[in-house]
């Protein structure tokens, strides 16, 4: 039997040996592929569990299986062609032509269709946001697509199912498509009656029992629904009792936009490439995508990103805004675990005077990032960044992810931290629009009459064993 054991360690050798070759040939950051296989090396079985968890690159994996999309993908490629084409010639309106790089930059690593005449109306708050959602089922007539990544087991997601279930059994087609982690205890306790009550349920990478062939480390973080095709919400926003009223936090800061117009169509491409990979279900039909009358007036580009994706879209579209900016810049956001590149935009722009500002939670829902949050801040603050924390109430906690910059903004799923900006499936809209903008603005203004700006001598006066903290939750930053 030596001789048996000999052999399963040679075997665990040659394949500890053999990802370290992959690593190499994926060509990383040097950095992280030193230390990755420095772990390898020597913590071999716990490096083999993490590396698989959190360091093996799915992306040419994801991107590869996309490229095997459904023939309508073809369509877009055209459409955003012509547009790619329509930018480099056309004179447009003022308040676009200085964005015109960043709009061509959406465009190409994107690949989904600038839009016009679109409608868009700010919903402050679940207070605002749950009517309005309420409202579009009851007025559903074809179908009902709503994707999320996380649906609570909850009072106000009963209700939700049960409007939904009503809607089925007077034959409006309903689909929902939740992420597997974020949303396992409600698809446990609600599959079977979703089927009961003909309701499709798509299960977005589901949790796998097998750890070494787990996606825990990829996670559908998209918040939309899609109403007759005619009507789309975007935001950040889940469907939760906090989300709804602020439950036990007693104040939940949040915003979701109300979407009429052609960039319906890019949500509802979304939701059809999403549920085909789920479900390995191609739901394609024209159907989907209905003649719009439309009377709104503001541009509006949609931007998916994720691991599925050939660039890190989101993050090169945000690049491209902080360092464009000329007269503000304002981010809102919850979880800010910036990486190198972010962080230096940052640090760019407010060197050159741009007034540049941050509101980040007081009271953030998982306290680890509060740890982290405050660790990016001295650097920040060094080169005139203003940063805020938002505490609304005892225990309110801010959840916007929101960016402000000049007469273009953006609101979506995605946090300003290393998960959103390459790790997790998200989608934002960027606002083209003057009018828009200003509105948000406002509401970037009415949120800092609750915060309190944070200061060197705040941070400071924290404790040795504060600090200590902080620094070891850094530690573990990427995996947040």
């Amino acid at each position: 039997m030596l001789w048996f054991f000999w052999l399963l360690i040679a075997l665990f050798v040659v394949y500890v040996l053999n990802l370290i070759v992959v690593l190499v040939l994926e060509n990383r950051d040097p950095h992280k592929t030193i230390a990755w296989i420095l772990v390898l090396v020597f913590i071999p079985i716990f490096g083999i569990i993490a590396y698989f968890w959190a360091g093996e690159n799915l992306k040419q994996k994801f991107y590869s299986w996309r490229l095997r999309r459904p023939k309508y993908a073809n369509v877009l490629t055209k459409i955003v062609e012509s547009q790619k084409e329509f930018l480099h010639n056309a004179q447009l309106p003022v308040e676009l032509q200085e964005k015109r790089h960043t709009m061509y930059l959406a465009l190409h690593s994107t690949n989904y269709p600038f839009s016009k005449n679109n409608s868009v109306e700010i919903l402050n708050n679940g207070s605002e946001f749950f009517p309005s959602l309420f409202d579009e089922i009851e007025k559903a007539k074809e179908h009902i697509h709503l994707e999320f990544y996380l649906f609570r087991n909850d009072e106000i997601t009963k209700k939700l199912i049960d409007c939904l279930i009503k809607k089925a059994k007077c034959g409006i087609k309903v689909r929902i498509l939740l992420d597997g982690f974020g949303s396992q205890k409600f698809i446990r306790h609600y599959k079977h009656i979703l089927k009961q009550n003909n309701i499709e349920l798509g299960v977005f990478l589901p949790v796998r029992l097998t750890i070494l062939k787990s996606k825990l480390n990829h996670r559908n973080h998209r918040k939309i629904a899609i109403f007759d095709g005619q009507t789309a919400f975007i935001g950040g926003m889940n469907i939760g009792q906090e989300y709804f009223n602020g439950g036990k936090y007693g104040f939940w800061r949040d915003i979701q936009l109300k979407i009429n117009g052609p960039a319906v169509y890019s949500l509802q491409t979304i939701f059809v490439r999403d549920w085909f990979f789920a479900t390995k279900q191609d739901i394609y039909d024209y159907k989907l995508y209905p003649k719009l009358e439309t009377k709104g007036k503001v541009n509006l580009h949609i931007a998916p990103s994720g691991p599925d994706t050939k660039w890190e879209n989101l993050k090169l579209i945000f690049f491209s805004i902080i360092t464009t900016s000329e007269k503000k810049l304002y981010i809102e956001t919850p979880y800010f675990i910036p990486d190198d590149s972010v962080l230096l935009a940052l640090k760019s722009t407010a060197l050159k005077g741009v007034d540049t500002r941050l509101i980040i939670p007081e009271n953030p829902d998982l306290s680890l990032y509060k740890l982290v949050n405050l660790t990016y801040l001295p650097e920040l603050l060094d080169v005139g960044v203003k940063v805020y924390s938002y505490a609304k109430g005892k225990n309110g906690v801010l959840h916007t992810k929101m960016l402000i910059s000049d007469n273009i903004s953006s609101v979506g799923s995605t946090n300003m931290n290393i998960r959103g900006l390459k790790l997790d499936f998200e989608v934002n809209a960027f606002i083209f629009d003057t009018n828009t903008t200003e509105k948000l603005t406002q509401i970037f203004y009415n949120d800092l009459k609750d915060c309190k700006e944070i200061t060197k001598s705040d941070l400071i006066q924290q404790s040795k064993w504060i600090k200590l903290k902080q620094s070891l939750a850094r530690l573990i930053s990427p995996l947040l």
